[in-house]
């Protein structure tokens, strides 16, 4: 919305993101081991940049001093991106969103249509989210006996 008012306002356009957030970075969708199989991962603040690193056995990243804050990791995100990419395509999607969100990470899968019944069978999924373009996102969360 912000970047609406602004278009708006002042009748021009910020710079193109892609699937970066103008706040939160990390923020992106990764790819994961499997045949188009993706993560979105978003890291809000500077305790759950810690968590992402110590989940992709990258202490050198969350003791850098210059990557601390969103404003450090922003000048720093194709790095950071590359860090990522490389932990998430050697794990399966489930695994990789497990260990994040059990760090505190927000993550969600990128689901296919053709899979969403299984993971609603599954009876640990809940769906939230849907992409345009027939591409299925589920915010999935574990269900606490629901």
């Amino acid at each position: 919305a912000p970047s609406v008012i602004e278009q708006s306002i002042t009748g021009t356009t910020g710079p193109r993101l892609g699937n970066r957030h103008p706040r939160f970075v990390p923020h992106g969708c990764f790819p994961c081991i499997g045949e188009d199989q993706w993560l979105t991962i978003a890291v809000r603040n500077d305790d759950e940049w810690q968590a992402l690193c110590k989940v992709i056995h990258r202490p050198d990243l969350a003791e850098e001093k210059a990557l601390a804050s969103a404003e450090g990791r922003r000048a720093d995100e194709d790095r950071i991106e590359v860090a990522i990419r490389h932990w998430t395509m050697t794990v399966r999607p489930e695994l990789a969103m497990n260990a994040l969100q059990d760090a505190g990470v927000p993550v969600q899968l990128t689901v296919w249509p053709g899979v969403i019944h299984d993971f609603i069978n599954m009876g640990r999924f809940i769906p939230e989210a849907y992409q345009a373009h027939a591409a299925v996102a589920l915010a999935l969360k574990t269900a606490f006996g629901l």
